[in-house]
């Protein structure tokens, strides 16, 4: 398993960095009171869907680790963006509502595969190719746990939340 206090820092981090960029848009962007974002109804096909786009997110992350900051900034400013929009066409209880039942296995799911992607990549860039190997051997029971996770949030997002 990742280092706690490692894994503690970097979770930390990206919640700050979510509430701030949250924010920051607040303060930016000047928005009525209109509705931005339609949500689609509850299906299998929707979670099929939301699945299928998570795994390739994950399997983004995992094996092409060198290229992790770029996924890592598109997924912030992606999420805190889709949160904010919510927010201001449904209102903080609404949005905070529909998103609760996945992102409870969603969002620490996320932290736990992309820092095992962070690690991944610092050891690329820093040359240590048998490091590589031995990280996805320590953690291929918690990448499999991470594709279960997926797959359940997915479900619970496309049929439930």
């Amino acid at each position: 398993m990742p280092r706690k206090r490692h894994i503690s820092i970097y979770l930390i981090l990206y919640l700050f960095l979510c509430f701030e960029l949250i924010y920051f848009y607040d303060k930016i962007f000047c928005l009525s009171g209109e509705i931005y974002a339609i949500p689609q109804k509850h299906s299998f096909k929707l979670a099929i869907d939301i699945i299928l786009n998570n795994l390739k997110n994950f399997i983004s992350y995992i094996f092409l680790f060198p290229l992790m900051p770029v996924f890592w900034i598109i997924d912030l400013f992606s999420t805190t963006w889709s949160i904010y929009i919510g927010i201001k066409s449904v209102g903080l209880y609404n949005t905070f509502d529909k998103l609760f039942p996945h992102i409870v296995i969603e969002f620490p799911n996320y932290i736990i595969y992309s820092y095992i992607s962070y690690c991944l990549m610092l050891n690329f860039y820093r040359f240590k190719y048998n490091v590589i190997l031995k990280i996805f051997s320590e953690y291929k029971s918690i990448l499999l746990i991470n594709i279960f996770s997926i797959i359940i949030s997915g479900f619970v997002e496309g049929l439930i939340s």
